[in-house]
């Protein structure tokens, strides 16, 4: 999870309970996403804004990035290998 993830998340935890009757956690569904993600080994690229884990043969000798890319219409997931071509893609429920 990134920084601005975590304090998003304590802030919403902290301060929506002060108008309830009992302890009520918000979880935000972009952060339960982003770290389901990073516990199945996806790392967040902040240059490329996007969550990402590489995939390599046996061998080392080529290679696939898996990634997650959030924008205004949700998530994508993306592959892109074979001279940084993207060869999958489509869109993704992050529930």
């Amino acid at each position: 999870m990134n920084i601005l993830d975590a304090i998003y998340k304590w802030i919403v935890n902290t301060f929506y309970g002060w108008n309830t009757t009992g302890n009520v956690e918000v979880v935000d569904p972009v952060i339960k996403f982003t770290e389901e993600i990073e516990e199945k080994g996806y790392a967040y690229n902040d240059i490329k804004d996007w969550w990402e884990r590489t995939w390599t043969t046996n061998n080392g000798t080529e290679s696939i990035q898996e990634i997650y890319k959030k924008d205004e219409d949700g998530w994508t997931k993306m592959m892109i290998g074979y001279g940084d071509r993207v060869f999958y893609e489509e869109k993704v429920n992050e529930t």
